[in-house]
């Protein structure tokens, strides 16, 4: 069996944290858990972890990190203990067979006290929590550190205190029983009962300890590098537990040389003991031998801790703490103290020179001038003041150097870790060196050939990889290290971008406040310079951080999440990482067997999941994504329709053709991101779908526009091929994140805008389209990976023929454009999405007819189909563009503010009310015996005869008024609007060079500009004839289908020479 040394340091170099993560016990992010007993049968997380042990609240049990691995996975003490020994790169030592019998001596010995303490615990009578809330603890504190009542020495007590020290013999020879009729105070490190304190209130002693159990140095801080304070009692000790400030006590104000060891880790020690002679005495005694690190705070006149506690209530308490700790002053300074008043006094001049000789050389200088500042009135040169620290520096000297010799035994076990092996080689060809401790150190070499060491970090950091991470635009360095905390632990690894390196303010974000660089001018750059220097021979390696193709060793490979897929199939050695949010973007290794005939069918099944109008252009554009790099996809896809009909769907099997673990819930964008977040996204899903879910502007006006204004961003950028420029802190533009895939988008509603809404081809999904039980086996299909399948195949295929894309399919595209031009399109665009699309499926048939899942006739059946389908998509889109053409948008938003009453028109000659009144924004009212017409709402114009006389100010104010109603707006100026009205000879008349008439308007009796339009423009539009979607303008040729082939500009059916298609 180890010695207990190994089970202290175990405890010590585990972060339980870390420890509860790993065992995937899911800490909440305020470090709780569920209780590990499973007596407990905890639902709720009521444990809570702490750095070094975990302590539950529900039922009061304390947990070391050897006790949860022991629990969790139902291993023994040995077993758990090496685990978590190998998992710090301790040392396991092997034990001679005394050692082994004194540690299950000790191991039995604690655990019969750690039992005791739990008895003594369920014990604790109303009328001692009554006192120890007397002395300000307030009764859950009490419970979570175990106070309890020792009882009344009944003989199983006194049977079960026999050999745990709580039995004394008297002069009548009998035994009496310590814990009898007192408080038992447990204190704990590591989880362990490490010893009781007995009290019993006005007794004397106030305390007793167990015989034959060591004092240590009782603690709850979790890091020597903090402050701490060191508190003389017990209760003085719980005072500062209570306020949860890190503390510690030597259960007394003298120090034993174990806990002198321990003590002299600690960084910053604030001394609180008590107000009174002793007190006072002890806490200079331990100032003087730890300086500089153990400051006095006093306190007042016959009190401790305790007694503040108790009067001031535990936040007043905290502050008074906290404060004390800022005007704590060293050794050093309470003798500069004492000279001030007496500076004759030599036995306080004597102690300042010793404790000046002990500072490093910056800090002698400092305080040798402060105390020449204090003692030049009585005659003492500066001269002489300075050889005087000298002479007492080369004497302590020797007295340090004894004491590193006492330490050296414990530094060699340290550094004689197995973890601290490749260290110390690596360091061996450098200036710096690694001290006892385990803290990086420079090596300082003077003049007569001594050498010093000169602390930097304590942590040790070296470079294990050098990644340049490339996204297609930019590649940004990045440095992977590995470190160790001083003591052994070993960090997880540190990812650095170059530009930060060398201020290393990675250090606290990545290994926490514990890993320390020291304080002074050019530490940091020592400690660069030492990281460096490790760096000789690390690995470097190109991180793909993007989707898509590129070109590697002259052949183009597809990049995704998993790897690479070539001509030939997977492509070894290239590493891709496009971020957490397209992590799922994994495919599998492509297959060239039956596997592949059926995922390709799989794939073509979705045709039939939903009409062909819907399900079609999706295919297509799924097939379209990947021919980005050879002509890049200036469409997007929205799939819009009422809540419950599937959208999100359909789009989880799109995208599943990128990964099988792609869902209804798990899909890669959403418009509840940022603007920036989308745009960079569709940058890095470089020729592959990219879904952005749920378009659903709601909340506030501002919100809803916001939503809007995002939505024309990226998918303007989409339809433009253009990201927005950013600038450098030189200067400098960065690259643009254009999109370099195709966004697939889904909502209730439809972005606004007539030019956005051409940029895209808009799908009407309605509540019964989808058939869901087909749609139930597509999702098994996708979960199975088959849709993933389909997709590897296919870049595979495509990747051998890139370079022959690149060249040929600008000219196919043109030549669908042009048969797509022939059917009855409102907009220019649509041809182009009709024809981009018509790429794609031209590229999924020929793929699947040579991979055998469909035959020349089926291929040649199904391009028909498709293409008829994309044509009726195309020209379903009129309507979505009517509705936002601007100046059907404008006439209609004016006759609605008409109609409502927000508005109205009078006769141009009377001013009064016009023939037909009751159209134009006029109501009859009774007034008296009488009726008659009044207006309502504003004037924007006049009526003379079937002529319509606007006026442009009012006019446009009351449209765009109407439309911010709706939380909407005019999409262009007052300019663009009238010169658009021109352009669609909706204008009687302007003036010349102007797109408004300059007239005479009789019932005001003076000329100005008006818009001169016919009545009948605006009348046909509030008896709602105008812009109705979907119908086709007298004379449009029809499309025909047949014209248009498979072979239409594709080579391998070209050469196939398969002849025209019939309609379908």
């Amino acid at each position: 069996m180890p010695n207990v040394t190994i089970f202290d340091e175990i405890k010590q170099t585990t972060n339980c944290l870390d420890l509860a993560q790993e065992l995937g016990l899911n800490p909440t992010r305020v470090g709780m858990i569920r209780c590990p007993d499973p007596a407990h049968g905890d639902r709720n997380p009521s444990c809570k972890v702490y750095l070094d042990a975990f302590y539950c609240y529900g039922c009061g049990k304390r947990w070391s990190s050897i006790d949860l691995v022991m629990q969790v996975k139902s291993w023994d003490l040995l077993m758990a203990a090496r685990y978590l020994a190998d998992r710090a790169g301790l040392a396991w030592p092997e034990p001679s067979e005394a050692a082994r019998q004194e540690y299950e001596r000790q191991a039995g010995r604690q655990a019969a006290l750690q039992q005791q303490v739990t008895v003594w615990a369920k014990s604790l009578r109303p009328v001692d929590l009554e006192y120890l809330r007397g002395r300000g603890f307030t009764e859950d504190f009490v419970r979570e550190h175990s106070f309890g009542y020792g009882g009344h020495g009944t003989p199983q007590a006194v049977e079960a205190a026999r050999g745990l020290g709580l039995l004394v013999a008297t002069q009548d020879g009998r035994d009496w029983y310590m814990p009898g009729e007192r408080l038992a105070v447990p204190f704990f490190r590591y989880d362990r009962v490490v010893q009781v304190a007995f009290h019993k209130p006005g007794g004397v002693p106030k305390y007793l300890y167990p015989t034959g159990w060591e004092k240590p140095l009782v603690t709850n801080a979790a890091r020597y590098d903090r402050t701490a304070f060191l508190a003389e009692g017990v209760f003085d000790y719980f005072s500062l537990l209570q306020a949860e400030l890190p503390a510690a006590t030597c259960l007394g104000t003298q120090a034993s040389a174990t806990q002198r060891l321990e003590l002299d880790k600690f960084k910053d020690l604030v001394v609180l003991f008590d107000g009174d002679d002793a007190g006072r005495a002890g806490a200079w005694k331990l100032a003087a031998e730890f300086l500089p690190a153990a400051r006095v705070a006093g306190l007042p006149d016959g009190q401790d801790l305790n007694d503040l506690l108790r009067e001031r209530g535990a936040d007043a308490f905290k502050t008074f703490c906290l404060e004390a700790a800022r005007e704590a002053k060293n050794f050093l300074d309470l003798q500069l103290d004492q000279l001030a008043i007496n500076p004759g006094d030599a036995e306080a001049r004597q102690q300042a020179i010793i404790g000046i000789a002990r500072l490093d050389p910056v800090k002698q200088d400092i305080y040798t001038e402060a105390l020449y500042g204090r003692i030049k009135s009585i005659g003492v040169k500066k001269p002489t003041l300075e050889k005087e620290v000298k002479a007492a520096a080369r004497a302590g000297e020797d007295e340090r150097n004894e004491r590193n010799r006492a330490k050296e035994p414990e530094n060699r076990s340290l550094l004689s870790r197995s973890v601290y092996a490749p260290w110390l080689e690596a360091l061996s060809q450098t200036r710096y060196r690694v001290n006892g401790r385990g803290s990086l150190c420079y090596v300082k070499y003077s003049e007569k050939g001594g050498e010093e060491e000169i602390p930097l970090a304590n942590f040790l950091a070296r470079p294990v990889r050098e990644v340049t991470r490339d996204n297609g635009a930019e590649r940004e360095i990045e440095f992977e290290l590995a470190g160790i905390l001083a003591g052994g632990h070993e960090l997880p690894t540190a990812r650095v971008a170059a530009k930060d390196f060398s201020t290393l303010s990675w250090v606290p974000s990545a290994w926490g406040l514990g890993a320390n660089v020291e304080p002074g001018q050019g530490c940091k750059d020592r400690v660069r310079h030492a990281i460096q220097c490790l760096a000789q021979n690390v690995a470097k390696e190109t991180v793909y951080a993007h989707l898509g193709w590129r070109k590697l060793d002259g052949a183009w490979v597809y990049l995704h999440a998993g790897g690479a897929i070539g001509a030939n199939g997977p492509v070894a050695g290239v590493a891709v990482d496009p971020g957490e949010k397209l992590q799922e973007y994994a495919l599998p290794e492509p297959r060239q067997d039956a596997g592949l005939l059926a995922a390709v069918r799989a794939s073509l099944a979705l045709l039939r999941v939903a009409p062909a109008g819907i399900t079609y252009p999706l295919v297509a554009a799924v097939y379209r994504a990947p021919l980005g790099e050879a002509l890049p996809v200036d469409l997007s896809m929205f799939l819009a329709g009422p809540t419950g009909a599937k959208k999100t769907s359909l789009l989880a099997l799109m995208q599943a053709h990128w990964g099988a673990g792609f869902h209804d819930r798990r899909l890669p964008g959403g418009w509840d991101s940022t603007a920036n977040a989308l745009e960079k996204l569709a940058f890095l899903a470089k020729d592959a779908v990219l879904v952005v879910d749920d378009f659903a502007p709601k909340g506030a006006p501002s919100d809803v526009q916001r939503l809007h204004r995002e939505a024309d961003r990226l998918l303007r950028a989409q339809g433009n091929l253009i990201g927005r420029s950013r600038m450098r802190a030189d200067g400098s533009l960065r690259p643009d994140y254009a999109p370099r895939g195709l966004m697939a988008c889904s909502g209730e509603d439809i972005p606004r805008g007539q030019s956005l809404r051409a940029r895209g081809l808009i799908l009407e999904v309605g509540p019964d389209d989808v058939d869901l039980a087909r749609l139930t086996e597509l999702q098994g299909m996708a979960r199975s990976g088959l849709l993933a399948a389909a997709m590897a195949g296919y870049v595979r295929w495509l990747a051998g023929r890139m370079d022959d894309l690149k060249r040929e399919l600008r000219e196919r595209h043109e030549h669908l454009r042009a048969e797509a031009r022939k059917a009855s399109f409102s907009h220019d665009r649509t041809p182009d999405i009709v024809a981009s699309l018509g790429l794609g499926w031209q590229e999924l048939l020929a793929f699947a007819t040579e991979s055998g899942a469909v035959t020349q006739e089926e291929a040649t059946k199904l391009w028909c189909e498709g293409w008829e389908a994309l044509r009726a998509a195309g020209e379903a889109q009129s309507g979505h563009l009517a509705g936002e053409e601007p100046t059907g948008r404008f006439l209609a938003l004016l006759a609605a503010a008409i109609t409502s009453g927000k508005a109205h028109l009078a006769d141009a000659k009377t001013g009064g009310e016009p023939a037909g009144a009751a159209a134009w924004g006029w109501r009859e009212r009774d007034v008296g015996l009488s009726t008659e017409w009044q207006p309502l709402g504003d004037r924007v114009g006049w009526l003379d005869g079937d002529e319509l006389l606007l006026d442009p100010e009012a006019a446009y104010a009351t449209a765009q008024k109407f439309a911010r109603d709706q939380n909407a707006s005019l999409s262009v100026t007052q300019r663009v609007l009238w010169k658009r009205l021109a352009e669609k000879r909706m204008l009687v008349s302007a003036a010349p060079g102007k797109h408004v008439a300059y007239t005479t308007i009789p019932a005001l009796g003076k000329r100005m500009y008006v818009l001169h339009l016919y009545a009948g423009s605006l009348l046909s539009t509030i008896s709602g004839t105008i812009g109705t979607p979907g119908t086709v303008p007298p004379g449009t040729r029809a499309f025909a289908p047949e014209k248009v082939c498979l072979e239409s500009g594709h080579p391998q059916f070209q050469a196939q020479k398969i002849g025209t298609a019939p309609p379908p």
